[in-house]
This record gives structure tokens, C-alpha cells and sequence, in this order.
């Protein structure tokens, strides 16, 4: 009777395929990075990388201050909340201290507010207000941010009060742009800017008006909106009340 070695056959060639395709072991590479070794210099490279972003946005915050600060001294106004400072004007007794807010401080924050609820319901979106980013003593403040839950890209809106003509200026976009990028950089998020102008008079409105705001929006590619206070129906008048 001859025997049936088909199944041996078979059986030999499977373990010979397995043999042949199996995976050589890894092996060290004499001189080369253990695994410890591989994990510390991971972990130094993250460090680096982490302190890295973390000088850039010091950096970038640093410069932007600079800039807000130089532009809100050149304008007499600026959209932050409303802070109470010493009065001129103090009780006769002298344990007790007046302090009030600026009255131009405060109508340019209910101006920014009134512009973002008008532009609110032209687009149909809602904003947080106000909004603040901290990074130690330094933060990026906000005027308006819409944050998306998809792939949309975040909203971010700059307000500027600009009273007369001679405040157009060409850093608003710049201004702008530097804060999408600090906060693209903190958040690592991606956003879009809205450069928000209230405009004094209602001659800005026209086309010729407002040259270098204009060209900065398209210079530094952000969305440009601009309303009249007569448009907003809020005019804030005169910056000192001394004046009125």
C-alpha cells in the first residue's frame, strides 16, 4: 500500500513559508541610543519645542502691547472694560476716596458693544465679549471671538473707534493680524480676522474715506466692516466731558 505523504508534504512547506517570511528580531546597533536614552532626548526635544513656543508668544504678546498701547495713546480711546481710577474731585473727608472711570473709556466700550450687537445680527453669529487669554503677566485681550465646534474657522473681531479722519491709520490690519496669529499660536486653532470700524463722521462712509484702513485689511488679509455712529445710533461725543 503506498503511503499518502501529501499531508506532510503540506504540512513541511507551511513551516518552511513561515520560515521564510518571519521577521528578523531587532537588534541593537553596538554604540547606538538605548531606549532610555531615546526617551530623554524625546523629552528634551519636547522641552525645547515647549519653551520655544513659549518665548514666542512672550515675544509676540510683548509687541502687540506695545503697538495697542501706542495706537490707544494716539487715539484717547480704546475698548477695554472701563477701570475706576482716582477722581480729581475727593469727599471732604479724607478717609474716604472717590474714584470713577473716564468717561471716554467708557462710552468707547459701550461703543464697541453697540458696533459687535449690530454686526452680530448682519451676520448672524454671536460672540463671547470681551475675551482674555492669559500667558503670565501678559494676555491677549479680544473684543469678539466666535469659536466653532467643526472644521470652521474661528472668528476673531478687533473694534476701532476712529473719531476723525486723521486717525486712519495703516497698523489697525497689522494689529489685527498679529492678534490671529498670537492666538493661533496659544490655542492652536485656526481663525480669520473682522477689523470692526465705528466711524465719527458720516463723510467716512464714503469710498474715497479711510484709505489706509482699507488697504491694510486687504494688505493683511482680514475682513473689513465699517458703521457710522449715526448707522450704530450711538455717538459718544466729545472725549472729556470738561469740554462739553
Amino acid at each position: 500500500m503506498t503511503q499518502d505523504t501529501t499531508k506532510p508534504i503540506f504540512e513541511a512547506s507551511r513551516v518552511w513559508n513561515r520560515a521564510a517570511h518571519r521577521q528578523p528580531m531587532p537588534l541593537d546597533i553596538p554604540g547606538g541610543p538605548h531606549k532610555g536614552e531615546v526617551a530623554n532626548m524625546l523629552h528634551l526635544h519636547k522641552d525645547r519645542l515647549s519653551a520655544s513656543r513659549e518665548a514666542d508668544i512672550d515675544a509676540r504678546l510683548s509687541r502687540l502691547e506695545a503697538a495697542v498701547a501706542a495706537s490707544a495713546l494716539e487715539e484717547g480711546v480704546s475698548s477695554d472694560l472701563p477701570v475706576a481710577e482716582t477722581s480729581s474731585e475727593q469727599p471732604a473727608d479724607a478717609g474716604i476716596a472717590k474714584l470713577s472711570a473716564r468717561r471716554s473709556a467708557v462710552q468707547a466700550f459701550a461703543l464697541c458693544q453697540v458696533a459687535i450687537t449690530q454686526y452680530e445680527k448682519d451676520v448672524g453669529v454671536y460672540f463671547e465679549r470681551h475675551v482674555e487669554f492669559d500667558a503670565g503677566e501678559k494676555r491677549l485681550l479680544l473684543d469678539g471671538l466666535k469659536q466653532y465646534d467643526d472644521d470652521t474657522v474661528d472668528v476673531i473681531v478687533d473694534f476701532v473707534y476712529v473719531r476723525k479722519a486723521y486717525l486712519d491709520a495703516p497698523a489697525y490690519g497689522k494689529m489685527l493680524r498679529e492678534k490671529v496669529e498670537l492666538y493661533q499660536v496659544m490655542t492652536g486653532r485656526q481663525a480669520t480676522g473682522v477689523l470692526l470700524i465705528a466711524a465719527g463722521k458720516v463723510n467716512m462712509m464714503e469710498e474715497w474715506a479711510l484709505p489706509y484702513i482699507k488697504a491694510s485689511a486687504i494688505d493683511n488679509d482680514v475682513g473689513l466692516q465699517i458703521y457710522s455712529c449715526d448707522q450704530l445710533g450711538f455717538h459718544p461725543g466729545a472725549v472729556s466731558a470738561g469740554v462739553l
